[in-house]
Parts: C-alpha cells; structure tokens; sequence
C-alpha cells in the first residue's frame, strides 16, 4: 500500500514538474530560499574543488619528495669518496633523504590534521544539506499539485461538492508541510555558509604555515651545501639588492658586528677582557653576578664568535645561567651545527633566549641562529645578510631592530671606503640613537619604549628593587676584515657614579688582532 502510494506521489510530481516548465501549472517562488540556494551551491562548488586541490597539493609534495630522492640517489652515483665533489654528493643525498623523511612524518601528519581533515569534515555537510533540499522540492511540487487542483475545482466546479473542500484541505496541508521545511532550510542555509569561517580560515592559515614550514627547511638544509661550490661573483646578480651589494664590495669589512647590552647599571660585571689560561685566547666581558664566567658577546684568536639576548620572563628562571652559552662556544671546539644542536638539546633548562654562533675561520663563515621560545627551529644565517636581534625572536623583530637595520644598511651604503676607527664611531653613533621614555612610572608604557629604543637612556624601573636604575650600559663594536684582522671596541656609556661621559671622554675597551689560521 505505502509502495503504491509513494509511487503515486512521484509520478504526480514528475507530471507537475512538466506542467510548471511548460506553463501549464502553478509553481511558487520563493526569493529567499533562492538568494540562499545559490550561495550555498556555490560555495558546495568552491569548497570541493578545494578539498581537492588540497590532496592534489599533498599528493604532489609526496611525489616531489620522493624524486629529489631519486636524484639525488642517481647524482651521488656519479661521484666516489675520492672525487672532489664526492663529499657534495653524499651529503646532498642525505640532505634530500631528510628532507623526504621529515615531508612524510612531520609534513604529511600536521597537513592532514589541519588542511584535509577539517575540509573534509565541513564538505561532508553537503550531501545532508542537499538531502533536505530536495525532500523541500518534493513539498514544493505536492504543494504546487494541490493548489493547482484547488484553482481548477473553482474555475470548473466538481458535481461532488465535498471534492473542493477535500482538495482546499490538502492544499493547506501540502503548504503547511513545505513552509515547515522551507523555513527549516532557509534559516540553515546561512549557518553552512557561515561555518566556513571556522573551518576554511583556519584551514587556510595552516595550508600557509606547512608551506613555509617546508620551504624554509628546505632552504635552510640546501644552504648548508653551499660551502662545496665555489661563490657566484657576477655583479648582476639579481637576487641581490644594491644595500648588500654594498656591503660585500666593503674593502675593510668581511664582518660587522655591533651590539648594546641593556642592563641594570649596578649589575656587577667584568669588562671585556682577554681571559687567564686555559682560556686566554677568549676575549670577552664576564657576568659576575652568576659567578659561572657567563657572558653575552664574545669572541676567540681562532675566529669563534657568540651574542646571546635575554626574553623579559619574570615569571621564569631557567636552571642554568644563559651566559653560559656564549662561554661554552667560545671555550669549546665543536662545529657550530654540533654546538648548536648541543644547545638545542638542553634548552629547556635555559630562561628564554637567542642565540647566534659564528665561525670566522671557515670560508664562507658558518653561522646559525637558535631560540627556546615559540618553538622555532634552527636557522642558518647567509653571509652578506643584515641580521638584527632583540628580546623577540629573530623572524618577529621589535620596532628598534628594524630601524637599526635601516641604519646600518645606510651607514654602509654611504661610506663604502671608510678606514676602520671611522666606521666605528659610525657605529656608536647608531648604537647611541635614542629619545627619552614617555613614563617611567608605569611599567607597560616602560616595557613599550624599550622595544622602540635602540640605546635606553637612564631610569629607574618602576618596581620594588634595591638598584632599579637601568640604562644600555655598554656598546660593542666588532669589525672582521677581509685579510681576519679584528678590531673590537667596547664603550662604556656611565661612570662608577652612574652619571653619563661627556663625548669624547669614554674610556673604551680596545683590541686589535689577526685572527690564528
């Protein structure tokens, strides 16, 4: 009976739905439910074709991958240990096997886990979606049938006189059950619309992050092979804009370091010195308030160079005093990839933290970057580079990190064939750039300034400390030349008394020396 009834019913649509297209019949219109089906059709469109590009990108990275493998496999073939560019060979081939190897593990999981996954949970919405418009056109059509019965009852009454009353009943029915189910969907139709938001913004955020996730590690271990082929020396090179062009064509300077250390003024310390044995060849500054001969900057005879700057944490002490990085490197004889792993390996112990290592006695230097804060990895820095550090991460600088980049990349632009001393008062002058605090009392006004002012002139921290009085204490100028000479100047910005020198009147911290081959 149920089957006979139903299939009724869908041959009566069936004809109604003729009828309508030919004119023959009533067919309600509904702007509404309109305007919101055509946005929902296309956004069903727009969101598959996405899903499946997306798996389509997954799919390409994957076989990418896995054909780097294969030449790099097929290009080491060419090379034995004892050719020259064996070595090249066999580290590109380890080089690509780790890049596959992290695609599939790290890559595959997380792109899976916040690309596919959520577009697939938001697509698989439609087919209900589309399920319920269609029960909808079904109510339309019994809905359109019964009125078009009604209006022909009344154009040509029926001899039955209960036939019309039947039909006005069932026509009311039939629109009851529609509007029920139009209503349903119209006001439904704009929340599927509107979950887009939760599911393809973020989605989109973390299609953008694994690609540059991969290609910054990409890059990152592909530059560590640079140093097995020979530097491109063409001047028009493309990649190169006219500030480094400068800064390579420096006839004085290979390297440039300069550096302000901001700091409670009473903190105990020990000026930049060379150290006793077994360490005499270290020079550098020493924290002595830790009592551990950690220290922020410095360098050695042999050409190993650190910095280190502190997070403003108060809330956390690292178990180990951070100076302590910068002293082991500098009193060690790892590699600084080995050193730095080392770090990296017991970072946790550490306060917050960035960390640069250099080797100045490799051509081209190897230098590397690291941070325990915002899980950040290890990155190879490129020589030629303007690289500028504060107390935020190196790819998030605060506002006087950028303006001292400015700065320099002026200073060298406009005084390519300045002798040593001069750039290094150019220096100083940068490092000394400032303006006053705009209130010292109040410690988010305190913490906004420090990170707008390359040097910080004195105040007293607005907490309750027995030497509140802060400052940049000291300026550190490195200069590396192209024959490894190495000119090092620290100034001190305040007497013992903690008044300011007069200019001209600083007692500086001088060395000079060749690096030992």
């Amino acid at each position: 009976m149920s089957f006979l009834s139903g299939f009724k019913k869908n041959l009566n649509r069936a004809g109604q739905s003729i009828k309508q297209r030919t004119g023959g019949s009533d067919r309600t219109m509904d702007s509404e439910f309109e305007e919101e089906y055509d946005r929902f059709k296309s956004l069903e469109k727009k969101s598959e074709k996405l899903a499946k590009e997306s798996k389509g990108y997954l799919d390409s990275m994957r076989a990418m991958t896995t054909a780097q493998v294969r030449i790099a496999q097929t290009m080491e073939g060419f090379y034995d240990e004892s050719a020259p560019m064996g070595p090249a060979g066999a580290e590109y081939r380890r080089v690509i096997e780790k890049l596959d190897e992290e695609a599939r593990s790290s890559l595959d999981a997380a792109y899976r886990a916040t690309v596919l996954e959520p577009l697939g949970r938001y697509c698989s919405y439609f087919p209900e979606v589309n399920e319920a418009i269609k029960r909808r056109q079904k109510k339309l059509a019994d809905y359109d049938s019964a009125r078009s019965k009604v209006r022909k009852l009344v154009d040509k009454p029926s001899e039955d006189p209960q036939r019309l009353p039947r039909a006005e009943q069932e026509a009311n029915l039939a629109r009851e059950m529609y509007e029920n189910i139009n209503t349903i969907i119209v006001n439904d139709l704009p929340k599927i619309i509107e979950l887009r938001v939760p599911y393809i913004d973020p989605s989109f955020e973390a299609l953008v992050k694994c690609q540059l996730r991969f290609s910054q590690t990409s890059y990152e271990q592909l530059e560590g092979l640079r140093h097995h082929f020979p530097p491109n020396n063409e001047t028009a090179d493309n990649r190169v804009d006219d500030v480094l062009q400068q800064m390579r064509e420096l006839t004085i300077c290979a390297s440039i370091f300069a550096a302000n250390r901001d700091e409670f003024l009473r903190r105990p310390t020990a000026r930049a010195h060379f150290w006793k044995e077994p360490h005499d060849n270290v020079l550098a500054g020493i924290d002595l308030e830790a009592k551990l001969l950690g220290t922020w900057l410095g360098i050695t005879k042999q050409g190993r160079f650190a910095a280190l700057t502190n997070f403003r944490e108060p809330n956390f002490r690292g178990q180990v005093s951070r100076g302590v990085l910068v002293r082991d490197f500098l009193c060690g004889n790892e590699s600084v990839h080995a050193a730095i792993e080392n770090v990296v390996n017991h970072k946790i112990e550490f306060g917050g933290f960035n960390l640069v290592y250099f080797d100045l006695s490799k051509s081209p230097t190897d230098m590397a970057y690291c941070t325990n804060r915002e899980d950040q990895q290890v990155r190879d820095l490129k020589p030629g580079v303007i690289y500028g550090l504060s107390n935020s991460i190196l790819t998030n600088p605060w506002p006087k990190v950028k303006k001292g980049e400015a700065l320099l990349a002026d200073i060298l632009k406009n005084n390519p064939e300045s002798d040593e001393d001069t750039m290094v008062e150019l220096l100083f002058d940068l490092l000394r750039t400032s303006e006053p605090m705009n209130d010292t009392t109040n410690i988010t006004q305190v913490f906004s300034d420090l990170s707008e002012r390359i040097c910080i002139p004195k105040f007293d921290f607005p907490a309750d400390l027995a030497e509140p009085t802060y400052a940049t204490k000291t300026s550190t100028v490195v200069l590396v030349d192209h024959e490894n000479r190495v000119t090092f100047v620290e100034r001190d910005w305040h007497d013992e008394n903690l008044s300011p020198f007069s200019p001209g009147a600083y007692e500086d911290i001088s060395h000079r020396f060749t690096l030992e081959k």
